[in-house]
């Protein structure tokens, strides 16, 4: 609206500040960065698509490998390292890691006794990799961070067919019945012994994941948003109008 222009200014001058500074801490971090060739150095035997092997079946963990200020990100496959490694004992399986630091991969992950692959993140090419996955993995170091972690990628795996085994946060509970929650060694044998249990848990939470999270649900919940900012609105007031301000925490999502 006009007031909000007057009072914030135009916001794609913001919006273009934003990616202006973005870009100079990223020319920054490229100069003086001592990991500047993680993005572009390949470690031995990583292949971009595709599985180790014909027959093994591979188990998928994906996103940002993590920060020093809370425990979560790539170390978190650490916390079901036992329950890995006995499964690489039982079956012909591979662990693949999709993520954004190899050399942390190289150091904490490619250890594990159980065949692993390291590809660098890349959005158009993370449906293919859940596609291609037999099992996502979403382990959860349950501290104060991590606990209050969305469903996003829960929702993902499942929206692109792929069973999740995950550890039990609030957020999971609306999808309890069509995940395997808190038992890692057994809720990755199930799904990976038994694809009509991994395919019936995968149409049962898509069919959930619609009534949860669907485009009428999300208009539904902006409306009551919109509704109640309008009805709040002290019409009495002379010149006054609803108002309604979106905080966005990365540009990217704008």
């Amino acid at each position: 609206p006009a007031s909000a222009v007057k009072r914030y200014g135009n916001w794609r001058h913001w919006v273009k500040l934003a990616y202006r500074h973005y870009d100079q801490v990223r020319a920054k971090v490229t100069r003086t960065s001592p990991r500047t060739t993680v993005k572009t150095r390949t470690l031995p035997k990583s292949k971009p698509l595709g599985k180790m092997s014909d027959n093994r079946k591979t188990i998928l963990w994906f996103g940002n490998h993590g920060a020093t200020h809370a425990a979560f990100g790539m170390l978190d496959i650490l916390l079901v390292r036992e329950a890995l490694e006995t499964l690489a004992a039982e079956m012909p399986i591979e662990l693949l890691v999709v993520s954004n630091h190899a050399d942390k991969f190289a150091k904490h992950i490619r250890p594990l006794a159980i065949p692993t692959r390291y590809v660098e993140w890349n959005g158009s090419d993370m449906e293919q990799h859940l596609r291609k996955a037999d099992v996502v993995i979403v382990p959860n170091s349950l501290d104060a961070f991590s606990i209050c972690k969305s469903s996003n990628r829960t929702v993902l795996s499942l929206s692109q067919g792929t069973p999740v085994v995950a550890t039990a946060t609030p957020a999971l509970m609306e999808l309890r019945t069509c995940i395997e929650l808190d038992d890692f060694v057994g809720g990755l044998r199930r799904y990976l012994t038994d694809p009509v249990r991994a395919r019936n848990h995968v149409e049962r939470a898509q069919d959930l994941i619609e009534k949860l999270y669907g485009r009428e649900t999300i208009a539904k919940l902006w409306t009551n948003v919109l509704k109640t900012a309008i009805s709040n609105t002290k019409q009495n007031e002379p010149g006054s109008q609803p108002e309604l301000i979106v905080a966005m925490h990365l540009p990217q999502d704008i």
